[in-house]
């Protein structure tokens, strides 16, 4: 346990709270269990775009431009990852300070990975965002609300209505973040892996938005007919 870790959720979270967070990481890694809580908002479509400084900027990016930005590893982005997101159509906002990434996140409107090797999918009209990140000292000036209110017409001119994501249960300042953004939690989600096997559960509230952790099935070869005597072209028989 690191000391210097503990007595900052101490301050943060208080003793029991604390305690009670490092007791049911130890219970997950040993028991092989996540538990996620599920939350949604309703997509607004009068938001506006907030004012940014001078020489900083709230905008989607494009797939050369985070290719060019994950090679820095603070930002915590693979270029191979990149180009697989925006092949399935995931697309990234970034908040950037004179050209320099320094916050993102991204948006789903279709099934994508997650974690573990498992996937999300999610009912009609809920787009998924997910992997919001701030460099460490950038964080506390919520530039994820900026980012929020640049994605809000993309994602509404794509037939979303509602936003959806998961966080730990454990995350509590993700959790506190989340509220303050507006979303609500509907429910909860997870997965058990027991003897090399996943199973994926999720609560009443959740699964009434299609929303699941899923395993997807393995890509399978093409399979190629064998030529017979009667599919041979008659000018080319012997």
């Amino acid at each position: 346990m690191q000391w210097s870790n503990l007595r900052e959720d101490i301050r943060r979270w208080g003793l029991i709270k604390a305690l009670y967070l490092r007791a049911m990481r130890r219970v997950e890694k040993r028991l092989g269990f996540r538990l996620f809580v599920i939350h949604t908002r309703r997509l607004d479509p009068n938001t506006r775009e907030e004012e940014t400084p001078t020489g900083c900027s709230a905008r989607l990016l494009t797939v050369d431009e985070l290719i060019k930005f994950a090679l820095d590893p603070a930002l915590d982005l693979d270029s191979d990852a990149v180009a697989g997101a925006y092949a399935r159509g995931d697309v990234c906002f970034g908040y950037l300070e004179q050209d320099t990434l320094v916050a993102y996140t991204w948006k789903s409107t279709v099934p994508t990975r997650a974690e573990d090797g498992l996937w999300v999918r999610f009912g009609e009209g809920y787009s998924y965002g997910y992997k919001a990140f701030t460099l460490p000292s950038h964080r506390g000036r919520h530039l994820q609300e900026h980012l929020i209110h640049a994605s809000e017409h993309w994602r509404m001119s794509h037939g979303s209505r509602y936003n959806i994501g998961y966080i730990d249960l454990l995350n509590l300042s993700s959790i506190a973040a989340d509220r303050r953004y507006g979303n609500r939690a509907i429910g909860y989600a997870g997965y058990i892996k027991w003897f090399g096997l996943t199973f994926p559960f999720r609560s009443r509230g959740v699964k009434s938005s299609g929303f699941q952790f899923f395993i997807p099935e393995p890509a399978r070869a093409p399979t190629i007919p064998t030529p017979t005597a009667t599919s041979v072209p008659s000018e080319i028989r012997h």
